[in-house]
């Protein structure tokens, strides 16, 4: 029996959802490939945001890259995990194929191809030990999906702007999205000030896989309207900041169908529980400032972003984003970054309820929903070379890696609860891409 990890938005949002990409990354583990995508992009330069200024110009060479990742999570410990459950959790191959070509003297053209395989043992619902103490039950290890994705871009260059579409198409076993995208920036004051702005739309549509002894829902839908402004700027030949707003509109189904809700009076039993049942509505806002100053003596560049999130179901969060860029010969990049993370609960989260609440009730034991904290520290380097063999190609060869991890001590949220779902996870990633 196949089981179908926690899902969300297609591989490549528009410009609009990438913004959100920060929060998503945490608050929704394990990962699909809009995070892993944000946290692999340059070299695991953790905190980094979409939409940056780009030239006003179309590529001028075509450009062509390939990436691989592959994500472990820590298997569960046993003191977290109910007697004979599963502890092995999920593993993510990733892969990525872009291609980029200029069209005329005003326009490129981007295409995507993603391919993520998973498989692994997912949290299922938490129980009560003998002491009162939350612990996980796991699904069993035959978790499999098998996602692919298909993103085409196009860009069009002004003198002093761009302007960009972007479709998608997502397809697994039991989840189909698509997704329309339109955004841009307009640079002034000699170009040393840009605005960019951009709206993205989303229309999933889920059919869970069924299981026997377990009631969910056939089939069901949801959409998403996502809305972003950022206003960058340049304060010397060395420096640059830029602060955005995020919005994010959520409305359909939004719970997850293969996760439930212990009622202990009632067993705590796969058929006795409580399905996952959250808000049909969510409004997300994120605000992301950055910050960028290259010290020309070491020739290297510090990152530093923060970002404040809040949504109306009283979850909110903070995340402290540090990277430093180190380039040498002017072909070697070697970028360490560390990342703080923090969230409060939702306000409907419980990991399990003693007594059958009233009929209807919102509720979810989705330790993604819980307050917690992590930390996230990585290391990644890029070499770029030309080959004999290969005329005037140029090449940039990239490998990164990342561990991660979390414990309700470290988020701001006063929980008094153990979450023993929570996960650590590694990332390795490898990349290769040739311009000509």
């Amino acid at each position: 029996m196949k089981f179908r990890k926690p899902k969300r938005r297609q591989s490549k949002p528009a410009a609009a959802e990438r913004q959100l990409v920060s929060l998503e990354d945490e608050s929704l583990v394990p990962l699909s490939s809009s995070a892993l995508r944000a946290l692999t992009s340059g070299a695991l330069a953790l905190g980094g945001m979409a939409g940056n200024a780009l030239a006003d110009a179309p590529v001028n060479r075509y450009e062509a890259e390939y990436n691989f990742s592959y994500y472990i999570e820590d298997d569960i410990a046993n003191e977290k995990a109910v007697a004979g459950s599963e502890q092995g959790r999920y593993e993510i191959e990733w892969h990525q194929l872009n291609f980029t070509v200029p069209v005329g003297e005003r326009w490129d053209v981007g295409i995507e191809l993603v391919n993520e395989s998973m498989s692994g043992a997912s949290p299922w619902f938490v129980v009560p030990d003998a002491a009162g103490d939350p612990i996980q039950t796991m699904t069993g290890a035959s978790i499999e999906d098998n996602r692919t994705d298909l993103n085409v871009t196009a860009n069009r260059y002004q003198d002093n702007g761009r302007v960009g579409y972007s479709a998608g198409f997502s397809t697994e076993d039991d989840y189909t999205s698509i997704s329309l995208g339109l955004d841009g920036e307009t640079h002034f004051n000699e170009k040393n000030t840009t605005l960019s702005g951009g709206i993205g739309l989303a229309f999933d549509q889920v059919d869970p896989v069924q299981q026997a002894g377990v009631t969910r829902i056939s089939s069901d839908d949801k959409k998403a309207v996502s809305l972003f402004a950022g206003l960058s700027q340049v304060l010397s030949r060395q420096t640059v900041i830029k602060s955005s707003l995020a919005y994010k509109w959520q409305n359909g189904y939004l719970s997850d169908p293969y996760k439930q809700v212990c009622v202990v009076a009632l067993g705590c039993g796969g058929a006795l529980n409580l399905m996952d049942n959250r808000p049909d509505n969510r409004h997300q806002l994120a605000w992301l400032n950055e910050f960028r100053h290259h010290i020309l003596e070491l020739n290297g560049t510090i990152h530093a972003d923060y970002q404040f999130y809040f949504d109306n179901w009283a979850i909110s969060s903070h995340t402290i984003s540090l990277a430093w860029h180190q380039e040498f010969f002017n072909r070697f990049k070697i970028i360490p970054s560390l990342r703080y993370y923090s969230q409060s609960a939702a306000d409907f989260y419980t990991p399990f309820f003693a007594v059958a609440p009233a009929a209807g009730s919102e509720a979810s034991s989705d330790f993604r929903l819980a307050g917690y904290g992590a930390i996230a520290f990585g290391i990644g380097g890029e070499y770029a070379f030309q080959t004999r063999w290969t005329g005037d190609r140029d090449w940039v060869a990239k490998l990164g890696w990342q561990t991660y991890f979390s414990s309700e001590d470290l988020s701001h949220d006063d929980s008094s609860l153990e979450i023993p779902g929570l996960v650590d996870y590694d990332l390795v990633t490898l990349g290769l891409s040739m311009r000509w």
